[in-house]
C-alpha cells in the first residue's frame, strides 16, 4: 500500500494483480452502468486504469463470438499489477456484493468476483 498526499487529504493506493480476463469482466459486468456522480467518476477511473489494450486483444487472441468475449485458451492471460484507490476498491466490492444479492454471479465471473472480495 502506498500513500500519496494530494493537497488536503491522503489518497490510499492499493496494488492488485489482474489478468486480462479479470479486467474484461470488471469493465463489462461489474462496473455500474449508471449511478451517482461519484460512482460514475470512480467507474471511469477504474476503466481507464485497467483497460485491455488492442495489443493485448491480439496477444491473447481475444475476440467477440456470439455476443461473448472469447480468447485463445492456449495463451496465458498474463497478470499485470495495477494501482487502485480505496474509493475504487470500495466501489468494486459494493458492486460484487450487490451482484451476489441479486444472484448475478455466474461461472464466468465467479473467480473475478472472489478476487474482488479478497481485495484489502
Amino acid at each position: 500500500m502506498v500513500k500519496d498526499k494530494c493537497l488536503i487529504k491522503t489518497i490510499v493506493i492499493m496494488k492488485f494483480r489482474l489478468n486480462a480476463r479479470d479486467r474484461l469482466i470488471i469493465v463489462t459486468e461489474i462496473l455500474p452502468r449508471n449511478g451517482s456522480r461519484m460512482e460514475m467518476i470512480a467507474a471511469e477511473e477504474i476503466e481507464e486504469t485497467i483497460r485491455v489494450g488492442t495489443e493485448e486483444f491480439a496477444e491473447y487472441g481475444i475476440r467477440e463470438q456470439e455476443g461473448r468475449l472469447m480468447w485463445d485458451p492456449e495463451k496465458s492471460l498474463g497478470e499485470k499489477e495495477f494501482d487502485l484507490k480505496k474509493v475504487h476498491t470500495d466501489l468494486l466490492k459494493r458492486r460484487v456484493k450487490e451482484m451476489d444479492e441479486k444472484k448475478m454471479w455466474n461461472r464466468g465471473n465467479v473467480k473475478t468476483c472472489l478476487k474482488i472480495e479478497e481485495m484489502r
